[in-house]
């Protein structure tokens, strides 16, 4: 049974757009301004940097140097409310989407007549894969807007989701004007125009796939999910059409006002931990007050076993340097978080994910990894020498084995095991879940995998929607490296 909501929201595309900046030429036509208003997701405007303010003539454009800037003007066809803009990255395994911009209303077609500034200095989060982002203020009536790009992403690999499929396809496909540090530009797959909440419009694509694919499953792939300042409008909005979801943050970010909403249709919360000793969590330089980070760590975990929520915490007990004192302390952690659990009735489930760290290339980790290793750390490649025919380095990924001198892979195996066997995952528990979240913690127990996570089989109910809805079968097989 599906349910209708009420959208006022509006989105539509620019009629027009100008700009003084260059595009990329190559092939003639292809990146010119206009890609980014042709509602065509395969096509992207490639603007070049036009501060040129390097003294390099070897990059492209020559002389181009961060910050990445461009300025273009859209024009709505005729006067409209207008409350954001919506960027769209292009359709790669890069971030070379505007990170920080500028918006003004104007009076004319080149930006130059009674400007007024609308959102000045406005950071947009590292965007790629036809994800978008959102630039916001309040409602104004105008035709056109200009649009400063202060930087751009200039980045080739978006950090540790899906490393495995994005390194063989660049290294074979050369993006020669992409993420390279040696083509300087800002590329824009589209930009639309909204007049009202991006809740509202997430709402909106929701309740479109819900009614053409019957849409029931969402992953959000946002790391730090409810502290927008529209959370319960999305949240009351999923609930009206009957959503079931899964989504990751955390503990020291997220509102526990949210619970009550989350209760009716949220399956697990994924929560990166990581390390819990007080020695562990200041190499990390997570959490100046530890014992005020851990206390914000039992307050989220015990409001989620009230709400009737699946916690899925992630822990490292081999974080580079910890000692078999750190794993022991993680350990006594994961039973006073199971102590917790019973105490108050928990009835969602527990799981408890230890894993192996993993040191991703250009990492501090890595970079320190001669003084690491004289202190006793050992770490192997996390990939294949080759895949798929292409060579891949052993730097591009490495998994910690011995943490230290004082805890090694098998104590750290030992280890682990004993914070596993603290999940609590009945088969009447795990019957209360949608049998397309599968879980699948052997293989780390028997040796034959370097983490164990969740996964979801990607072959049902399964729908990607741009810049909404994370596709949970390479969301969750990212986290299971490759499984």
């Amino acid at each position: 049974m599906l349910c209708a909501i009420r959208l006022a929201a509006a989105e539509f595309r620019p009629v027009a757009v100008w700009t003084d900046a260059e595009c990329y030429p190559d092939p003639p036509g292809k990146y010119v301004p206009e890609k980014m208003i042709d509602g065509d997701l395969s096509t992207y405007a490639c603007l070049l940097d036009d501060t040129r303010t390097g003294k390099d003539a070897r990059v492209y454009p020559p002389q181009a140097a961060p910050p990445v800037t461009a300025t273009f003007v859209l024009d709505l066809g005729t006067e409209r409310t207008v409350a954001g803009l919506r960027f769209v990255a292009r359709n790669a395994w890069v971030y070379v989407l505007a990170k920080n911009v500028t918006v003004a209303a104007c009076a004319d077609a080149q930006g130059r007549e009674q400007i007024r500034p609308l959102t000045e200095g406005h950071e947009l989060p590292a965007t790629s894969n036809s994800n978008a982002a959102f630039a916001e203020w309040q409602p104004v009536t105008t035709r056109y807007l200009k649009v400063r790009v202060n930087d751009s992403c200039q980045k080739r690999y978006p950090g540790p989701y899906l490393t495995n499929a994005q390194i063989p396809w660049c290294l074979k496909v050369g993006l020669p004007t992409a993420g390279d540090g040696r083509n300087l530009n800002s590329q824009i797959a589209e930009v639309t125009c909204y007049d009202a909440r991006p809740a509202d419009l997430a709402l909106r694509d929701l309740a479109g796939l819900v009614q053409s694919s019957g849409l029931r499953y969402v992953g959000f792939h946002d790391p730090i999910f409810g502290v927008q300042p529209d959370t319960r409008a999305l949240l009351e909005g999923i609930n009206a059409l009957g959503l079931e979801y899964i989504l990751q943050t955390r503990v020291d970010a997220f509102d526990r006002r949210w619970y009550p909403l989350l209760a009716q249709g949220c399956r697990f919360i994924f929560w990166g931990l990581e390390g819990v000793s007080v020695t562990s969590l200041m190499r990390m330089h997570k959490a100046p007050d530890a014992a005020r980070y851990l206390g914000a760590v039992e307050d989220q975990m015990r409001a989620c076993f009230e709400a009737g929520i699946l916690p899925v915490i992630s822990l490292l007990p081999n974080y580079p340097l910890n000692t078999l004192d750190d794993a022991e302390a993680t350990l006594r952690f994961a039973e006073h978080l199971r102590e917790v659990y019973e105490r108050v009735g928990g009835r969602g489930g527990l799981a408890f994910t230890p894993f192996q760290f993993r040191m991703e290339y250009g990492s501090p980790s890595q970079a320190e990894l001669p003084q690491l290793r004289a202190q006793g750390l050992t770490a192997r490649p996390y990939f294949p020498p080759e895949y798929h025919g292409v060579p891949l380095p052993e730097e591009l990924m490495l998994v910690v084995e011995d943490a230290s001198a004082d805890l090694p892979l098998a104590e750290f195996r030992r280890t682990a095991r004993r914070i596993q066997a603290l999940s609590v995952l009945t088969p009447e528990r795990l019957a209360t879940f949608s049998r397309y979240y599968v879980i699948d913690l052997d293989p780390f127990l028997e040796g034959k995998l370097p983490e164990a996570h969740f996964y979801t089989d990607p072959a049902r109910d399964v729908v990607h929607a741009p810049g909404l809805v994370a596709h949970l079968g390479e969301y969750t097989r990212a986290l299971m490296g490759g499984k």
